[in-house]
């Protein structure tokens, strides 16, 4: 837990990683996550000018919607933001587990073995993630917030040096372990391998079932209405995973108000995954 933030009447509770991780699994309930890129749709997306993000392009009705879960209070479903980046300058990368390796960092330091960690300076963005959330404060009802970076293991610093990765990865397998899983996902995804692999490689094997409803790489929200049909007409499944970007945001929201389905926003999880079962020889 990072505490809590008042303003006069108001207090939000914000979790860290690894709480807003065992928050996740003790209580069932899904994750919308606001990355940068969901932030930039919700906060700029009806101004003239928005020229969308890398992989989705304008579109209204998104911001819309993205606004709405921002400032509702949803039952079941947790809503994360950027919490452990508000409070930090430099951004501290285990490269074991790094999603991108080309990145320039800042310097490096040796904790466990030479050059095992990256140091990325980022006191601009914290500043930005702050003003985002005052300007989130004032229009919210949601009193508590997950970490959006929960399912990014390179961002596990602490429980790296303290030797814990193996629980973090523990609290990932329970949020699999025995479920009916559907995924919606590209079949290339913009890092890593993708999740139908992992399942082929033997890497997630803990579910009872899994299948699969392939997607586009980029512009998701143009297609929603047929995916949410599609997804829907899926009854045995328990859990979804979905790797869409904002539109995964907005399934989640979907899915758990309108369904009950547990639904997890992913983003980049498969990295994780993959890295987690290369380097301990573990499964999911």
């Amino acid at each position: 837990m990072l505490g809590e933030q008042t303003d006069n009447s108001v207090s939000i509770s914000l979790l860290d990683r690894a709480a807003t991780l065992r928050h996740v699994v003790e209580t069932g309930c899904s994750v919308a996550r606001f990355g940068d890129g969901e932030m930039y749709f919700a906060l700029h997306g009806l101004r003239w000018g928005f020229k969308g993000i890398n992989f989705q392009k304008p579109n209204r009705h998104l911001t819309r919607i993205l606004n709405e879960i921002l400032e509702r209070s949803i039952d079941r479903l947790l809503v994360c933001y950027n919490n452990q980046f508000m409070q930090e300058d430099n951004y501290k990368i285990v490269l074991d587990y790094e999603r991108n390796p080309s990145k320039e960092y800042s310097e490096y330091l040796s904790i466990k073995r030479d050059k095992d960690i990256g140091v990325l300076r980022r006191e601009r963005q914290r500043k930005i993630y702050n003003r985002q959330f005052e300007t989130l404060r004032k229009k919210t009802f949601n009193r508590l917030f997950g970490d959006a970076t929960f399912f990014i293991l390179c961002f596990y610093f602490e429980e790296y040096i303290q030797n814990r990765i193996l629980e973090i990865c523990d609290l990932y397998r329970k949020m699999l372990d025995g479920k009916n899983i559907l995924i919606v996902a590209p079949e290339k995804p913009v890092l890593g391998v993708s999740f139908r692999q992992l399942c082929e490689q033997g890497i997630i094997r803990s579910p009872e079932r899994v299948e699969f409803i392939s997607i586009p790489e980029k512009n998701c929200f143009e297609y929603y209405e047929q995916l949410l049909l599609r997804i829907e007409s899926c009854r045995w499944a328990d859990t979804v995973l979905v790797q869409a970007g904002p539109t995964a945001t907005v399934l989640a929201e979907k899915l758990t108000s309108s369904h009950g389905i547990t639904t997890y926003d992913v983003g980049t999880w498969n990295v994780s995954l993959q890295k987690a079962a290369q380097i301990h020889g573990i499964t999911f």
